[in-house]
């Protein structure tokens, strides 16, 4: 239900008091991946990762549209396996990760929508926010050996990068973009609440 998943991550922003109903799922980062997939060249993808991220997703029993979800994204931790090209990501061509450290999302609504589970979510790159609506699929609760509850979000969205003030590119002699302007989104989430 909750795959709203970019949800991913949380961070440091009023605390919201929860629902008799609601329990609060933190974030279990490792086994949680934020990837991202970008055209390369016209003729491959590029794919990355980011390395630090929290979160938390607010899950309401009684009534699962009243569930809510925020998370962050450390944009210095970006991965693409290639250190002078993620220098470059981090530099103000791109993420200009000294003046706009992290991503933020926050999920504002949930809703069925052809027989599916969907989010609203505000998304904050480079100090711009944009509302993105995802389709998402969850699992659990289930209880692990050691008495805690956890939940599974998997979704996936496309942005437009230039959306977002992340513009930098070149033309190719052929035609094309050296880099592509849409960026596919992949979240899996793993969140825990720990037993008393």
């Amino acid at each position: 239900m909750l795959r709203l998943t970019i949800v991913l991550i949380a961070t440091a922003l009023p605390f919201v008091s929860l629902r008799a109903e609601a329990i609060r799922f933190k974030v279990d980062k490792a086994h949680t991946s934020i990837n991202f997939k970008v055209r390369h060249m016209m003729v491959t993808t590029v794919v990355g990762t980011f390395h630090n991220f929290d979160g938390w997703i607010d899950l309401d029993t009684s009534d699962i549209t009243r569930s809510r979800a925020e998370g962050w994204v450390d944009v210095a931790s970006i991965d693409t396996r290639n250190k002078k090209r993620d220098d470059h990501l981090r530099d103000s061509d791109f993420f200009d990760v000294q003046k706009y450290p992290r991503m933020k999302m926050v999920v504002k609504r949930i809703y069925k929508k052809g027989g599916e589970w969907w989010a609203d979510a505000d998304l904050t790159i480079k100090g711009i926010t944009k509302t993105v609506s995802f389709p998402f699929k969850w699992y659990g609760p289930v209880k692990d050996p050691w008495g805690n509850l956890r939940i599974g979000v998997e979704a996936s969205f496309t942005i437009d990068r230039y959306d977002f003030g992340i513009r930098w590119n070149k033309k190719m002699e052929t035609g094309g973009l050296v880099v592509g302007r849409k960026v596919k989104v992949e979240l899996n989430v793993e969140a825990i609440h720990r037993g008393k």
